[in-house]
């Protein structure tokens, strides 16, 4: 009964709550919503590539503002940086409204300020937020909190996706957006009136800027297991960003695909990240998280295939992009939750808030270049909607190629708190075992056999 109790996520359930308000949000602003009203507004592939960067592009400000978080401590920061966010998605309605009669040709650099504006205060906050829960967060349970937090705020993006696809096959498309809006602004404000619930920690220990460029270079260039784990993650981020916004453009400008069904194909997204995340809840704590970065690994290599079968037109492929989309959401969740446990590991416990925003900032950057320069190289040379067959096709197969010369570098991964979790053998005959390898990614009954233990979750 002890034990149970010490696994359950009760109290941290205003944490939990805060995950889908905040889906309410940035689903919607960072999500296909925004990616279509950008189109709608005329926008080209760069522009959207631009706009879409910003999630990542920001991301150095969180290194920066790791600096204020001992002056203002961890809660005042990220509510500061939560409700200052809110005002992009304010702007965005505005913007819908005002091209109710045709958009104006402003409103394409509109479109980029506001959300380059959402995502620096979005990482802003960030700089607190990751860290703060952290420090309320045991670790015997993390692996655990952070696959139920994707999985609520997965199930708020399958809401929210159902609700926007009706709306667009409801209401005109003005209407449609201008709901989308609203609904983001409402999360806005919910998300952040929970963070006021979340536990007060002790604030950090004070990092100077001078201090900070001290020290961020260390972590880059010190061989530790922190670089190694930022490089593989960097080039993995750099290959797959794409991959989400270009494969909803293409389906709208190439395959003439209406909104709802694509607002309908990234719920079924979000349906893999459900089950994803509530497979891997019960077991990320006692297997490890190199089993599921291997097996995200696999699954994107397979869908690289599968997206250049149908952008080459074979008859009938494009039936099967639901399912599609739902193996991205499986992917999504196979290395998301392990990420955000893993990272602690590797992270130096007296620069853990340097560290973590450095990593989120590095790989953040990298991903953030990728859809900008791709959708450069990919759309049509007079900017008219539509993207290019052969740079799309060759960007496919880097994908194909980048998920399997990673995957021995995360296999090879020290993970501290599950040792013996999944070893990679140092035989050059790993290549006439990898079936059996590959069974033990996808938790045939020799892994459990292996940990001596029982797929049963123990309370929560």
């Amino acid at each position: 009964m002890e034990e149970s109790q010490s696994q359950s996520l009760r109290p941290y359930s205003s944490a939990l709550v805060f995950s889908f308000a905040n889906g309410l949000t940035w689903m919607i602003v960072l999500g296909t919503p925004m990616i279509l009203l950008g189109e709608w507004l005329g926008a080209s592939a760069f522009t959207i590539g631009m706009a879409y960067a910003a999630l990542y592009l920001s991301l150095p400000a969180q290194v920066l503002f790791t600096a204020t978080i001992h002056r203002y401590g961890y809660k005042k920061q990220m509510i500061f940086c939560w409700a200052t966010r809110a005002l992009a998605a304010v702007a965005m309605l505005v913007m819908t409204w005002m091209a109710r009669d045709g958009a104006k040709p402003w409103m394409c650099a509109a479109y980029i300020v506001c959300a380059w504006h959402f995502c620096l205060f979005r990482a802003a906050g960030n700089s607190a937020s990751t860290p703060w829960m952290y420090e309320f967060i045991p670790p015997r349970i993390r692996g655990k909190f952070f696959a139920y937090d994707q999985l609520i705020s997965s199930t708020c993006g399958v809401m929210i996706l159902i609700s926007v696809s009706t709306l667009f096959a409801v209401f005109t498309t003005f209407s449609a957006f201008m709901l989308c809006m609203i609904i983001s602004i409402f999360g806005a404000i919910a998300s952040t009136a929970c963070l006021f619930y979340w536990p007060d920690c002790p604030k950090p220990a004070p990092v100077s800027l001078r201090d900070m460029f001290r020290r961020v270079p260390k972590l880059c260039i010190k061989k530790s297991p922190f670089r190694t784990y930022l490089v593989i993650t960097t080039i993995w981020w750099l290959v797959i960003s794409p991959i989400n916004p270009f494969s909803s453009y293409y389906l709208k400008t190439e395959a003439h695909l209406s909104q709802s069904i694509i607002i309908l194909y990234s719920a079924f997204q979000y349906g893999g990240t459900i089950l994803g995340a509530l497979w891997i809840s019960k077991r990320l704590d006692r297997w490890g998280v190199k089993l599921f970065f291997a097996t995200s690994l696999v699954f994107y290599a397979f869908l690289g295939i599968y997206w250049i079968l149908l952008v080459l037109r074979v008859p009938f492929i494009v039936n099967f992009a639901a399912a599609s989309f739902f193996i991205f959401g499986l992917c999504n969740a196979f290395f998301y939750s392990p990420n955000l446990k893993y990272l602690p590991q590797v992270c130096p416990k007296d620069d853990q808030p340097l560290a973590l925003a450095l990593n989120i900032a590095v790989t953040g950057v990298a991903a953030g270049v990728s859809p900008m320069i791709g959708g450069y190289l990919v759309k049509h040379v007079d900017g008219t909607p539509g993207m290019l067959k052969l740079p799309f096709l060759i960007y496919l197969s880097i994908l194909i190629l980048t998920q399997f010369a990673l995957f021995i570098p995360f296999l090879r991964l020290k993970d501290i708190e599950n040792p013996h979790a999944i070893v990679l053998p140092n035989s050059i005959g790993l290549h006439i075992r990898f079936p059996r390898y590959l069974s033990h990614i996808l938790g045939v009954s020799a892994t459990r056999k292996a940990h001596g233990s029982e797929d049963t979750e123990t309370g929560g």
